[in-house]
């Protein structure tokens, strides 16, 4: 599996750079994820290590290959350059008028499926429906511990949580 990132810059432009310059390397987008500030990436299992701190991406992009692409400037809930910027992959990734709901300020999560036919579903979760959405508690709380929950790469850091040691970091054991 292959996971491109923007490094965790959290800029809009950045974003749309490192989505253009790479898209040569994704099949077809067939998941769309979109976050609000907030934990919901680090629920979903998607998280940078930078600096020894935690950081969730905004925008995760799933190829039919199962690769994914994070970018950390293009978030959903508010109506901005961000979220502009996610209206604009979505729609050249051919998510369609479902797009457009990153920019809705109710909006804390943005799920967009591609079916085999082409057809968007989408699953929304409003601001306040959930204990995580639109805050970085669990995140403040990881650097508060200055705890590195694991590397960028999703298949090591499934590994490291099913290890019998939760604490396991590769190369210790």
């Amino acid at each position: 599996m292959l996971v491109v990132t923007d490094g965790d810059r959290g800029t809009t432009d950045y974003s749309l750079q490192i989505w253009k310059g790479n898209r040569h390397l994704f099949g077809v987008f067939t998941e769309a994820r979109v976050y609000a500030r907030g934990d919901g990436a680090l629920i979903d299992g998607r998280l940078f290590k930078k600096n020894d701190l935690a950081s969730p991406p905004s925008m995760v992009l799933v190829d039919d290959r199962g690769n994914e692409l994070w970018l950390t400037g293009t978030p959903c809930g508010y109506v901005g350059t961000g979220s502009g910027g996610a209206a604009t992959i979505l729609n050249e990734e051919g998510f369609g008028d479902d797009s457009e709901v990153v920019i809705d300020e109710r909006f804390v999560k943005v799920v967009l499926r591609k079916g085999e036919d082409g057809a968007v579903t989408s699953e929304l979760t409003e601001r306040g429906t959930t204990l995580w959405d639109d805050d970085e508690k669990i995140v403040r709380w990881l650097w508060g511990q200055a705890e590195v929950t694991g590397p960028a790469d999703r298949a090591e850091e499934v590994a490291r949580l099913l290890s019998r040691d939760p604490l396991y970091r590769q190369g210790t054991m």
